[in-house]
């Protein structure tokens, strides 16, 4: 009887501009995931702020991002390497699968088919965890991540763009 090969045990978007904010979304293989929404900071407060939340995928969506997954190699997809414009968000993809994690980033204002159909899924699904999230917002802590997850600093270093000099 054949077994199933494991796609990921984690999968990870890194979305937030520190001008703008945005999201971070955390989801393990099982459906569990964690995300939170970062905002500008409103009147009298000094730094972003975010909201977390906590969420069981739905089985057809984790069945969703596998099927992705498989389509769009994370490891395999190539981005344009540039400066990016001032103010210029750069989402991150991650992907855990044992002990390798494979990441790409992509300039906001450039296109990428395979890229921008995970970045759009995983966007759906955080749009989802955030609409039921009653926690009150606190200081955005960009250091902040799930137990079990790789670390922030090596998902954008495995996503640091190589510059042509």
């Amino acid at each position: 009887m054949p077994t199933e090969r494991a796609i990921f045990d984690r999968v990870i978007l890194l979305d937030v501009q520190g001008l703008f904010g945005g999201r971070d979304l955390w989801i393990a293989a099982d459906g569990e995931a964690h995300g939170r929404i970062v905002r500008p900071p409103g009147q009298g407060q000094s730094s972003l702020q975010e909201t977390r939340f906590c969420l069981t995928v739905p089985a057809a969506e984790m069945g969703e991002l596998r099927r992705l997954l498989e389509r769009h190699d994370v490891g395999a997809i190539q981005t344009q390497s540039r400066c990016g414009v001032p103010d210029e968000a750069r989402p991150v993809l991650c992907v855990q699968c044992g002990g390798e994690i494979r990441a790409v980033g992509k300039w906001a204002n450039d296109a990428h088919p395979r890229f921008d159909a995970i970045y759009r899924f995983l966007i759906r699904i955080s749009e989802l965890g955030a609409a039921a999230a009653p926690a009150a917002p606190r200081p955005w802590d960009r250091n902040w991540q799930p137990p079990g997850f790789p670390q922030r600093r090596t998902i954008l270093d495995l996503a640091r763009p190589a510059l042509d000099e």
